[in-house]
């Protein structure tokens, strides 16, 4: 990867606590800012919050959109990389797949989605009319649960 793309982590150890004979103990300490989630954080096991964006921005005095576009650049990156370890699936290796704009859902297919949601939770839905078109459940008989 090239220098503009390095993980936050990274540009945070180079550019600021290597010049500077800091620790990373003590920079966690004085972001107040957890061992285990700035760790998890630079591994790749766990996304930056905003908040982590905001507190490395605040400690070393810079903007926060650095940060955030810092870490997009890295996350492009690691994206191609990992793309370009994939093999080609053998149905797709003559065709192109585009993407087009889905249909917008309707308030039926809303409907349907909390219905689908209610009947896998093992609830029997209800459709109240008194209640002004809402939706009510209740726990499904033993019948049905089968």
């Amino acid at each position: 990867m090239s220098k503009d793309t390095r993980h936050i982590c990274d540009v945070l150890r180079e550019e600021f606590l290597e010049p500077n004979n800091l620790s990373r103990i003590k920079a966690v300490k004085a972001m107040q800012m957890s061992n285990t989630v700035y760790s998890h954080t630079a591994k790749g096991k766990q996304m930056p919050s905003i908040t982590f964006f905001s507190k490395l921005a605040h400690y070393t005095n810079t903007d926060v959109e650095f940060w955030i576009e810092q870490h997009a650049r890295w996350c492009v990156e690691r994206a191609k990389d990992l793309l370009a370890e994939l093999k080609p699936r053998p149905c797709f290796e003559d065709k192109v797949l585009t993407c087009e704009e889905p249909e917008p859902y309707t308030d039926k297919d809303l409907i349907m989605f909390d219905l689908n949601a209610l009947v896998r939770d093992n609830k029997k839905v209800a459709y109240n009319k008194k209640a002004e078109g809402k939706f009510s459940a209740f726990p499904a008989p033993p019948t049905m649960l089968k």
